[in-house]
């Protein structure tokens, strides 16, 4: 069975709309682990959403800044921001998408005093605690929600739009602590560009992999691409090529047999040495010392 995922335009823009012009809105429920590699990827779309941690530990990235959310919080993401979720473990993720239009229409002072103020504010995401009054009736609310859409027979949009409503009202009054996109450290183009790149080094690792491949991946110069992902990874290109290469054989060598020279090939080392310095410089031992850790050579190891 294939694993979920999202589908996106070059730009990252989530191809799929949600709901339908009469009704804005709509519902999911997803286990993040479920996805390839954990991972909900990077991707923005036109609707707001909202999601909260049913089960597990989610990791958010929003922008450069990447946070965890615990189970019983939520987030709330703003129209056209870029976003992902991933995640270890079986987490469970409700949540919900729904366009502007559906708390007001447009050319209407509700939509112009309460809406508008969002979509100009560079407002980018709001994490949801339970500790804080607020936004735990908004988490409440989102939960009452979850459950009318998980009611399939008796899914009542007009139930569903109140307390839309009621969680909006919430938010416009607070809309003051909520984390503006400059506070993200780079502009949607620029991280439309820095994951053009990552998913490009993330699928092509284990070869050879230039900075003008990689600047390539996103139709930039060099520099550009060095000041991406200085300012969104915080490390340089070829950095982010390296950890990729190890986290894969780190993976390999707890879940296979393969011979440790192999695996440092396969990952795209062509150096084994400098795979040995790399990897104990990164997890604070060498590829033989974590295998033996492990289990062994010949313990608990698996091929695949």
């Amino acid at each position: 069975m294939s694993k979920p995922k999202i589908l996106t335009d070059r730009n990252l823009r989530e191809v799929v709309s949600h709901g339908t012009a009469r009704f804005p809105f709509e519902y999911h429920l997803e286990d993040i682990h479920q996805f390839e590699n954990g991972l909900i990827s990077s991707h923005w779309h036109k609707e707001f959403e909202f999601a909260t941690v049913r089960q597990g530990r989610a990791e958010i990235s929003i922008g450069s800044m990447t946070f965890p959310v615990q189970q019983g919080d939520g987030i709330f993401v703003n129209t056209g921001v870029m976003h992902a979720f991933r995640a270890e473990q079986t987490t469970i993720l409700p949540d919900i998408l729904f366009d502007a239009r559906l708390i007001a229409s447009e050319q209407t002072d509700i939509y112009e005093h309460f809406v508008t103020p969002f979509l100009q504010s560079g407002i980018s995401h709001l994490v949801l605690h339970r500790d804080i009054p607020w936004q735990s009736q908004v988490l409440d609310m989102l939960e009452e929600i979850y459950t009318i859409c998980a009611d399939a027979r008796n899914k009542n949009e007009l139930e569903i739009h109140i307390r839309i409503c009621q969680i909006w009202m919430l938010l416009a009054e607070h809309r003051a602590e909520m984390i503006s996109d400059r506070q993200t450290g780079l502009t949607m183009q620029a991280q439309i560009r820095l994951q053009q790149m990552v998913q490009f080094i993330d699928t092509a690792f284990s070869g050879s992999i230039s900075l003008q491949d990689i600047a390539d991946a996103a139709c930039i110069s060099k520099s550009e691409a060095l000041r991406c992902f200085r300012l969104g990874m915080h490390c340089a290109p070829v950095q982010y090529v390296v950890a990729v290469r190890l986290a894969r054989a780190r993976s390999l060598l707890l879940t296979t047999l393969e011979p440790v020279t192999e695996i440092a090939f396969q990952v795209g080392f062509d150096n084994c040495s400098y795979f040995d310095r790399a990897f104990k410089r990164k997890y604070g031992m060498t590829p033989r010392q974590m295998r033996r850790q492990a289990g062994g050579d010949h313990g608990t190891a698996k091929r695949v």
